[in-house]
């Protein structure tokens, strides 16, 4: 029987060093050929006119299911989001050879902590071995945490952050007090993008920008950037110059390609197909390298591959067996307040 893995569950069981070094193995596999990892479905149950993005306009209504396989596992997943008044997501770790569901992810945690650990995955290959500055853009739940995987990787003199928004000056002050005092470091809360940019070594943009923040000519030689707020075709953080002045652009998967900022460099003419250097899979797989000369302007853009959820979900289930986490479903009666819980209550949706 599978077994109802919750919130409070996942919060205990799953670490930072267990993700990082889980969507590294996964990234290895895609790298390898070894994984199954379509592009994510999508579609609107209101404003059908609106395109199959309900995700992304505020007060739509909508269903998404992602997919994805690991061979070495030989464990699949189903993620399932509903969005109606709140987004709920409902995750099934299945066994591909027995074809039995082993449990059923109740949480949205996992998805904060893979997006951090993406974060310092850009880091850790494709920043300089100098690099002592980090910025960070977007200062909600997602980019608390893109500061503490970056500092599992690496060391850094200063941090500095911004909102995204100009009108969220306050948040990005609360973001440098709050961090400063939970890691030990000087976080700089800078009032424009332009300063944040020129300042770093490193960049890390999380915000739900639909049109572009960074300019390109803020950024100087030997940079890296890791964006991760435009994950749908209908973002955009850097204007389309940035593209073009990147040495070499990874991105996760294709969906990354359709998104609205690369959509435009294409079409601007900044960047072709062949200036796509890699997939990440390719350089944790070690099949072509990350960073290879201090002077190169690197870029890594994601739009979120389920596949690290298979590695990760199959991590927090055998240590929730081991435990003795999670409530089997063979010890539940019907009606439940826990299946009232899965089903019925809302989630709070995340927050970038």
């Amino acid at each position: 029987m599978a077994l109802l893995i919750s919130e409070e569950d996942v919060r205990t069981l799953l670490t930072p060093e267990d993700t990082l070094e889980a969507l590294e193995d996964a990234y290895d596999q895609y790298g390898r050929g070894l994984v199954r990892n379509p592009i994510r479905r999508e579609m609107r149950t209101s404003n059908l006119k609106g395109g199959d993005l309900p995700q992304e306009d505020e007060g739509d209504q909508g269903i998404s299911m992602n997919f994805a396989y690991a061979d070495k596992y030989k464990m699949a997943i189903v993620k399932v989001m509903t969005k109606f008044n709140n987004m709920k997501l409902l995750t099934h770790l299945i066994d591909t050879q027995s074809g039995k569901t082993l449990a059923i992810f109740h949480s949205t945690w996992e998805s904060y902590m893979r997006v951090g650990a993406e974060a310092a995955i850009g880091t850790k290959y494709f920043a300089r071995k100098d690099a002592s500055t980090l910025g960070v853009l977007g200062v909600g739940a997602v980019g608390r945490l893109v500061l503490a995987f970056n500092l599992l990787v690496r060391k850094f003199d200063k941090v500095y952050c911004h909102a995204g928004r100009a009108e969220d000056s306050a948040l990005a002050k609360k973001y440098a007090k709050e961090m400063e005092k939970k890691h030990g470091i000087q976080v700089i809360p800078v009032e424009e993008v332009e300063k944040l940019v020129k300042a770093s070594d490193i960049v890390v943009s999380a915000t739900r920008a639909k049109s572009p923040i960074v300019k390109a000519e803020w950024i100087k030689p030997g940079t890296h950037i890791t964006g991760i707020g435009a994950d749908s075709p209908q973002k955009a953080e850097y204007e389309p110059e940035v593209f073009g002045k990147m040495d070499k652009i990874v991105i996760d998967y294709g969906l990354a390609l359709e998104t609205l900022q690369m959509k435009r460099a294409f079409e601007r003419g900044s960047i072709s197909q062949k200036d796509i250097y890699g997939n990440i899979g390719e350089v944790v797989a070690g099949i072509k390298p990350g960073r290879e000369k201090d002077s190169e302007i690197t870029g890594y853009i994601l739009t979120g591959m389920t596949v690290g959820y298979v590695v990760i979900l199959e991590r927090i289930y055998r240590k929730a067996i081991k435990q003795g986490r999670g409530i089997n479903t063979k010890d539940l009666t019907l009606p439940s307040p826990l299946f009232d819980s899965l089903f019925l209550t809302e989630e709070s949706q995340l927050v970038i």
